[in-house]
């Protein structure tokens, strides 16, 4: 996902909640952000602009822990990815 022309865009199953703030789009603070969800405890992979850097968990949405390493993790190579029920919040570190 990501901004073009001034318009949000989305594509290959990514879908999420964006709040358009100070022509921005993210959580309270405005900043970048990206929910990604393991539904039925399945692997997802998510969009992440690697430009920003790591991804950090900032808010777990999910009874599951989501334990780095285990449950979610990123690579420039693959990405964002979660698994084995993981739904949280993720910002640049």
């Amino acid at each position: 996902y990501g901004l073009r022309n001034g318009a949000l865009w989305v594509n290959g199953g990514c879908r999420g909640v964006f709040r358009i703030q100070d022509g921005g789009y993210g959580y309270d603070d405005g900043g970048y952000t990206v929910t990604c969800s393991s539904e039925n405890g399945r692997y997802r992979a998510c969009a992440w602009d690697a430009s920003r850097g790591a991804p950090r968990l900032i808010r777990t949405l999910s009874d599951t822990a989501c334990r780095q390493g285990e449950s979610w993790g990123w690579s420039r190579r693959d990405g964002l990815w979660v698994n084995g029920g993981c739904r949280g919040v993720f910002a640049p570190q």
